[in-house]
């Protein structure tokens, strides 16, 4: 049949009458070009659409005491009925006795379907939106004809709600209103001024763990491989600094320790060799961010001996390589056009760190030109 092949639709025919399956459009077009059918044309007619919705819709479309099915039965005179489908659906069905009547009760029926967006608003601002006893919510909601549902961290850790830790606020409306959703939520996003987002630097297998952190803050994870490492902490202007600290205390480790500052130590730290060869080396290879600084706190037992002090930054999952960057020679020698690492006993002073990332006092002395 040339109808079926146009319009994608399956069509079958048993005790007198068309049963046709498919898309909404699709299924209107279909039911159109068979009415014409001169020989359908001479013979009684009535016209039935069935819709399958989820239960969680049978509320809104149904109305206080069923006033939006009766609104529509009165203005069009034709049957509309509501029956449960499954655990999980339930049918519309419409009944009329010309194609003009059921077209235009299934418009006004599409009228009524719902129309959502979800987005993020902080959990402290709810209460100042919803107003006392609700008047400030109900007063907007009122306005653009709209329900406005504001969801809790406990809600949200709920089975079903796919948005943890992400969208908290839940706007329908009829599809006739859907124009004034995102007039809606600027009206909402206004009120809460005062919050801020920042994009912050974090490895993606990090992720599933941050997404179990409860905070009065919202973290956006990316959901695509463009930005894969990078995650939006949004919240007022005193939080999201701290829940940044947060983030990366939860996710990066540190090592520290000092050895007695001089001059050739210093020289070493100060120049480009030492940056490339050390700093650079460690953070490619081991993704291992090394600084230093001077400790200027005397020490009681030697209040005449400066320090200086090296942090390890990493993230926890390559603290199996620590080992490995303390063990980067911290100097290296130019001779004959190479670089090459000064072979160092680990005996002298400082051995109890048994690496070579410093050499003994002792060496420093000896070799000063190699610096």
């Amino acid at each position: 049949m040339d109808i079926t092949e146009k319009h994608r639709v399956e069509i079958t025919y048993k005790h007198s009458c068309f049963e046709i399956a498919g898309m909404k459009d699709e299924i209107k077009k279909a039911v159109r070009i068979i009415s014409e059918i001169p020989i359908i044309q001479n013979r009684p007619q009535q016209i039935r659409f069935t819709i399958e919705l989820s239960n969680k819709y049978h509320e809104f479309i149904q109305g206080k005491k069923e006033g939006k099915i009766n609104a529509i039965r009165k203005n069009v005179g034709v049957i509309v009925e509501l029956h449960t489908f499954s655990s999980r659906s339930f049918c519309i069905d419409i009944i009329a006795e010309n194609l003009e009547q059921a077209m235009q009760c299934l418009s006004m029926l599409e009228d009524e379907f719902p129309t959502e967006i979800t987005f993020y608003i902080p959990e402290e601002y709810h209460r100042r939106m919803i107003g006392i006893r609700g008047n400030t919510i109900q007063s907007v909601m009122r306005q653009y004809g709209v329900f406005v549902k504001f969801s809790n961290t406990t809600s949200l850790a709920t089975p079903g709600h796919h948005n943890y830790l992400d969208d908290n606020v839940l706007v329908r409306c009829p599809a006739k209103n859907a124009a004034n959703l995102i007039e809606l939520k600027e009206t909402l996003m206004n009120m809460d001024k005062d919050s801020i987002s920042e994009n912050v630097y974090v490895p993606q297998i990090y992720h599933r763990m941050l997404r179990n952190k409860s905070n009065k803050i919202i973290l956006r994870f990316p959901n695509n491989d463009l930005n894969k490492d990078y995650i939006t902490v949004i919240g007022s202007e005193a939080q999201v600094p701290r829940a940044i600290d947060m983030i990366m205390r939860s996710i990066l480790d540190e090592y520290k320790f000092r050895v007695v500052s001089t001059k050739a130590l210093d020289s070493i730290i100060e120049s480009k060799e030492y940056k490339f060869w050390v700093v650079e080396y460690i953070r490619t290879k081991y993704c291992i961010e090394v600084t230093s600084f001077p400790n200027n706190i005397n020490m009681n037992a030697y209040p005449n001996i400066s320090y200086h002090v090296f942090r390890l930054l990493f993230p926890k999952s390559q603290l199996s390589y620590l080992d490995l960057a303390i063990n980067v020679p911290l100097y290296m020698s130019f001779k004959e056009g190479t670089w090459q690492t000064p072979h160092l006993k680990g005996c002298d002073s400082f051995s109890h760190f048994n690496s070579m990332l410093f050499p003994p006092i002792s060496a420093l002395k000896r070799n000063p030109q190699e610096f």
